[in-house]
């Protein structure tokens, strides 16, 4: 299953079990015609942006962010370094993300995404 076929099945998961809940998500993770992604490149402060954004404090952090990943990718080589010069720049945001008292995390794949929500989601 591809990375944008699991991105919207979160999406209607969290639409559907958390109707109040406010999200929106990075179109990073969808195909774009190449004139329309060049043009939101310039939108954003940097690369490496999750791709859901949960707007919805718990007791713990005020939004949670995932960099979701289709199910069974691997994000890291065998000698523990990031697969790709961009899935470094990803985790450099995440880890920005958390410095500033965000949630900020990778999920591969829907269950993992689905199950790191229901946790967040259970601290309200």
């Amino acid at each position: 299953m591809s990375e944008q076929l699991e991105h919207e099945q979160v999406c209607r998961y969290i639409s559907n079990n958390y109707p109040d809940i406010l999200f929106t998500t990075d179109l990073s993770g969808i195909y774009l015609h190449p004139t329309t992604a060049k043009k939101i490149k310039h939108l954003k402060s940097c690369r490496g942006f999750p791709d859901i954004f949960i707007l919805q404090p718990n007791k713990n952090f005020k939004v949670l962010f995932i960099e979701l990943k289709k199910t069974g990718e691997k994000i890291f080589k065998k000698d523990g370094s990031y697969k790709t010069e961009h899935l470094q720049e990803q985790s450099q945001v995440i880890q920005r993300l958390n410095n500033l008292g965000y949630l900020a995390t990778f999920c591969i794949g829907f269950d993992s995404a689905i199950e790191t929500i229901d946790i967040y989601l259970s601290m309200i």
